[in-house]
């Protein structure tokens, strides 16, 4: 058996990211505190709220209406800062 490799430290925080907007949304927590804390945990790092926001999109995108949070967790991901130019790459990975 290989050893176990660890997970690289920007995929945790997208990890992070993408679990602390749904948490947020289904315990309630309002917009402003949800974008708040999602900045925070970023760090400034649009690159990463944009692959979380990517994972959202591409969710809403494949499928539709049996995603009814994702426009929402898409939206205060946008809120928080993803960068939207990067969020198109990660679309085309998660909707694949």
């Amino acid at each position: 058996m290989s050893p176990s490799r660890r997970l690289d430290p920007d995929r945790a925080l997208v990890i992070e990211l993408i679990a602390t907007v749904d948490r947020d949304l289904h315990d309630g927590i309002g917009r402003d505190e949800s974008i708040e804390l999602l900045q925070q945990r970023a760090g400034g790092r649009r690159d990463l709220l944009a692959a979380a926001a990517g994972h959202y999109l591409g969710l809403f995108l494949r499928h539709g209406a049996a995603a009814p949070d994702a426009p929402e967790y898409l939206s205060r991901l946008v809120a928080a800062g993803a960068d939207l130019a990067q969020t198109a790459a990660h679309v085309r990975r998660t909707a694949v």
